[in-house]
């Protein structure tokens, strides 16, 4: 048999092959059930055919007798480094005078069907069969090893898809995690010094204003109001790295009406405005702590931009096959459109230019990371001067 020379896409070719863990976790069932079909189109037995990478064979035997060892008479790595996109017959020469009496049946031709990688089109590697003669490996039968070769390679494939996007989740949590251990350390690390800048300023605001002049007056409210300013921005962060670490793994059956009456007493709700739901017990599964904490978010960020003189913030619950649909309906103002996607992320407000007592822009991103951690989504709906709608799902 022709001793071939190492492929020129060796390294590549090796990547692939390590890429589907093919020695380490090939499905018995699906390899099994390829050798039986290329015992049966070859007409060889199950215990002559192999895979073979660059320093290792793995052999499926059905032959008790048929051993590894006399295996290793028949097969050697370098002669089945077929790089070709065909199939390739090689003819045996080893030496026969090293093979038992037994086994020289076994000698003749070595059929190398190639394994082609469906991310990159190259040979990984080959599906090796011996056979005594080539007689009965006609076109078709070429065909048909071809076919088994693709259909062995895409169980593989998913399998290595699979195992990139587990490598990608755990590198992306990992990351998540660190990032949010930074936001916190570095939160507090800020709060310290802030807190300092803050006592001083209104130390000297007690003791010294009265004796200051008006540019000095104004100099120093302005030092005082950026940093009240920065330290809502710390403790916001702070509230947003927490919202992270809630408990959303502990799932129960609640009671959301009972649950939105512990909403109601949380809220500071002015008399002009009306929380309206059903009275009617109605139960999920979900986790208590993350719909309480969303419902408070929503309610309160009604409550904060109501501008009627009879709001309504309005609570409706539905469900279908595979989620609850919540709806927070109020009254107030509305959103435009192009801002509909802002008011999601981290510290956007679209009133930060007015002073008032609107919040940080914290509430909403922690509304969607909570959702989103629950397996759901939101999402809303508003026309300005017609108040808007908040829709959010949580999967059951």
């Amino acid at each position: 048999m022709k001793f071939t020379s190492l492929p020129i896409n060796q390294q590549e070719r090796l990547k692939s092959f390590d890429d589907y863990y093919i020695l380490e976790s090939i499905q018995e069932l699906d390899f099994v059930d390829n050798i039986q079909l290329i015992s049966i189109v070859c007409g060889t037995d199950a215990n002559r055919v192999c895979i073979i990478d660059t320093s290792r064979q793995w052999f499926k035997s059905i032959d008790k007798n048929f051993t590894l060892e006399k295996i290793s008479y028949y097969f050697n790595i370098e002669q089945c480094k077929n790089s070709n996109n065909e199939i390739s017959i090689l003819e045996n020469s080893i030496n026969l005078s090293s093979i038992p009496e037994s086994d020289k049946d076994y000698i003749g031709y070595l059929i190398c069907v190639p394994l082609i990688s469906l991310q990159n089109k190259s040979v990984f590697g080959n599906i090796c069969i011996l056979v005594s003669d080539l007689h009965s490996i006609n076109t078709e039968k070429k065909k048909a090893l071809i076919a088994i070769a693709r259909q062995l390679v895409s169980p593989l494939e998913l399998k290595r898809k699979l195992s990139e996007l587990k490598e990608k989740q755990t590198e992306l949590k990992n990351a998540y995690s660190d990032l949010e251990k930074f936001s916190y350390i570095a939160s507090h690390d800020i709060r310290s010094p802030l807190n300092n800048i803050l006592s001083i300023t209104q130390l000297l605001k007690d003791i010294y204003m009265d004796n200051m002049p008006d540019e000095g007056k104004e100099y120093l409210i302005f030092v005082n109001d950026a940093a009240l300013q920065l330290s809502e921005m710390v403790n916001g962060i702070l509230e947003y790295s927490k919202s992270s670490q809630l408990f959303v793994d502990n799932i129960e059956i609640v009671n959301i009406t009972t649950l939105i009456e512990e909403v109601k007493n949380l809220l500071n709700i002015p008399e002009n405005i009306k929380l309206i739901f059903n009275k009617n017990d109605y139960f999920i599964t979900t986790s208590r702590i993350a719909i309480k904490q969303i419902l408070l978010n929503l309610c309160d960020n009604a409550i904060k931009h109501s501008n009627k003189l009879n709001g309504e913030i309005e609570i409706k619950i539905d469900e279908n096959k595979s989620f609850y649909i919540f709806e927070i309906i109020d009254n107030g103002p509305g959103i435009a459109e192009k801002d509909q996607k802002k008011i999601f992320e981290l510290f956007e407000r679209l009133d930060k230019n007015k002073n008032d007592n609107n919040g940080m822009g914290i509430g909403l991103p922690i509304v969607k990371r909570l959702v989103e951690k629950l397996g759901g989504d939101v999402k809303v709906k508003s026309e300005i001067g017609h108040g808007t709608t908040f829709i959010f799902t949580i999967a059951k």
